[in-house]
């Protein structure tokens, strides 16, 4: 049996050469041993294996939790804090919500409410009293973090009867919340991160831009020729494509940032002022959108509510929101992840594409331009019946 830590790193046997190990020693020891599973002594052989493999797998994931590459959870959190990140936190959908019912009637704080579509808890934030016109309006947060939609009128249902108020219903749009940043995304932002002081200026521009407060995501491209490349970049230039953040701040950090002798090539041009108060200009590039369309045929299946439409449409426009990349296609396969998600009521028969109402057919995938971002809305999202 070998566990030892070496040039290599942190090595280990396996489960099964473990046993083999063991069985082979005790063998030398007693060669007239019956050591088959089905025996005590193989049993208590395999118990005392287990044992050292436990251990084993604990040393590796003590190991393993001190490179960022490996590491999870609060670990990993804790790590990338030597590079000056921390971990986005998730935050709760909110929206308000107006009662109904007879004057003076009180809705308690911390009241429980469900959406309809989602069934998704929600609570009120303080007591709400019902005024002389027979309404009262409250703010509402999910119970849960994470990205949940609860369209208009549908937080509707009060979970326990309220004396005096008769009904509920969010007028408006509750406001989507976001996911805990995932160990994936924390490890690409550090990645990002380390790389601004790196040898490579585009790199570095790339993870300067990248922890700017509000960026979504940022793409650089770079022309080196003589000539114009087949992206429009003239010769000798770079680009910079940013979604979110604000101008200036993403103008300071190229500023700071940009190569000697190289042009900039964007729609967006924002004035910086140098250490002695020179005028300067940054050019960088916001994604332009490519609007998609899409057509969902169902089958609709035992148990089926009309809502479910609602919730595929949201669905779809949350799951593009957090994977549409820059320049990255729309994949029709890939779409078939958040409409599944949506239960098991209906049966997927086809789904549509199209960067028009009218140019919606069956295809494969849509192409995105270099800089650009595919965006889709519900009112774009059609769910039809066959």
């Amino acid at each position: 049996m070998s566990t030892q830590l070496i040039d290599r790193g942190f090595e280990r046997d396996d489960l099964f050469t473990i046993l083999e190990t063991m069985r082979l020693d005790v063998l030398r020891i007693y060669p007239e041993a019956n050591l088959d599973p089905a025996t005590k002594d193989g049993q208590l052989l395999g118990t005392f294996s287990n044992a050292i493999d436990q251990l084993g797998q604990m040393m590796q994931a003590v190991y393993d939790s001190g490179f960022p590459s490996t590491a999870s959870g609060v670990t990993l959190a804790r790590i990338v804090e030597y590079n000056g990140i921390r971990i986005i936190n998730g935050t709760q959908s909110a929206s308000s919500v107006v009662f109904t019912g007879n004057v003076g009637a009180v809705v308690p704080r911390n009241s429980n409410l469900r959406c309809t579509v989602n069934n998704t808890l929600f609570y009120t934030l303080e007591d709400c009293t019902i005024a002389a016109n027979g309404t009262g309006s409250v703010g509402v947060l999910a119970a849960d973090v994470g990205a949940i939609a609860a369209p208009a009128n549908t937080i509707t249902r009060m979970m326990m009867p309220i004396f005096s108020v008769r009904s509920v219903t969010n007028p408006h749009d509750a406001l989507i919340g976001r996911d805990r940043e995932t160990d994936y995304a924390l490890r690409l932002r550090r990645a990002f991160s380390v790389t601004t002081p790196s040898q490579s200026i585009l790199e570095g521009i790339k993870g300067a831009v990248a922890n700017l407060p509000n960026v979504v995501q940022v793409q650089t491209y770079e022309n080196k020729t003589d000539v114009t490349n087949a992206f429009g970049l003239p010769p000798h230039s770079f680009s910079v494509i940013v979604q979110g953040g604000a101008d200036n701040a993403i103008a300071d950090a190229i500023f700071l940032r940009e190569p000697v002798g190289s042009g900039q090539y964007g729609n967006v041009t924002v004035p910086v002022f140098d250490e002695f108060g020179f005028q300067h200009y940054v050019t960088f590039m916001r994604p332009p959108i490519v609007p998609i369309w899409i057509r969902v045929e169902v089958r609709v299946l035992y148990g089926w509510e009309h809502h479910t439409i609602t919730v595929i449409q949201n669905n779809i426009v949350e799951w593009m929101r957090i994977n549409s990349g820059i320049g990255e296609p729309v994949v029709r396969s890939r779409l078939y992840i958040p409409i599944n998600a949506a239960g098991t009521t209906f049966a997927i028969f086809g789904v549509l594409m199209g960067t028009s109402p009218e140019d919606i057919q069956h295809r494969d995938f849509i192409e995105v331009p270099f800089n650009g971002i595919a965006v889709t809305d519900a009112s774009q999202i059609e769910v039809v019946g066959v």
